[in-house]
């Protein structure tokens, strides 16, 4: 209650609050700028490289979307609703979570197509495991040189209690060795990491964030 109080302060009343059209200003620059691409998927893409980044103050309220409906009534295909599912990936996958069970205890359900036994398989990997090279592995399970593991959040976290200062504070989802493709190389990643690049600052006694996707 006292977090939910502390948050409900910082926030502007919705009667208060500015109307944001930087989501859709982005879409329209794609379909009219986008160079068309093939992709892995099948399905042409358009893509445009470097677009101006957005900016989200959070006393103007939460940026998410309302181009889609993120709060679909529930069903057999999504047990939670999309808002439910985003929040519960990101936390599965900042505890290292990379399984499909894992996501399903956090509450998320929405990997199951991509960790079908086919597609495990096909990168060596067993059915419903993400790979070495996903989410919860990078964030949590970072490969070190000397044979161990690092936990990004955790020691960023420490990093910015004890030096907020620095400008060094970043998170990457990004294990190249598990990634890269090509002769003689072997993915370990059912989807190679899509968002998850992250860099913050203190700056004026707060907390900044600047999230980068591919």
């Amino acid at each position: 209650m006292r977090e939910e109080r502390f948050l409900a302060s910082m926030i502007k009343p919705v009667s208060d609050r500015t109307p944001d059209a930087q989501y859709q200003n982005l879409l329209r620059s794609i379909l009219e700028k986008g160079v068309r691409t093939n992709s892995q998927q099948g399905v042409d893409a358009l893509t445009l490289m470097g677009p101006g980044p957005m900016h989200f103050k959070f006393d103007n309220g939460f940026p998410i979307i309302n181009e889609r409906n993120m709060a679909p009534q529930e069903s057999e295909r999504l047990p939670v609703t999309v808002w439910k599912q985003a929040v519960a990936e990101i936390c599965a996958f900042a505890n290292g979570v990379r399984t499909q069970e894992g996501l399903e205890q956090f509450g998320c359900t929405w990997w199951k197509s991509w960790v079908t036994k086919e597609k495990c398989e096909k990168r060596g990997l067993a059915e419903g495991d993400l790979g070495p090279g996903s989410y919860g592995a990078a964030f949590h399970d970072f490969p070190t040189s000397e044979g161990g593991t690092y936990n990004q959040f955790q020691n960023i976290i420490e990093q910015i209690r004890e030096f907020p200062h620095l400008r060094t504070h970043f998170i990457s989802p990004w294990i190249p060795q598990y990634i890269i493709r090509g002769t003689g190389k072997q993915q370990k990643v059912v989807v190679a990491p899509c968002h998850g690049w992250i860099r913050l600052r203190v700056l004026d006694n707060k907390l900044t964030l600047h999230m980068f996707q591919r």
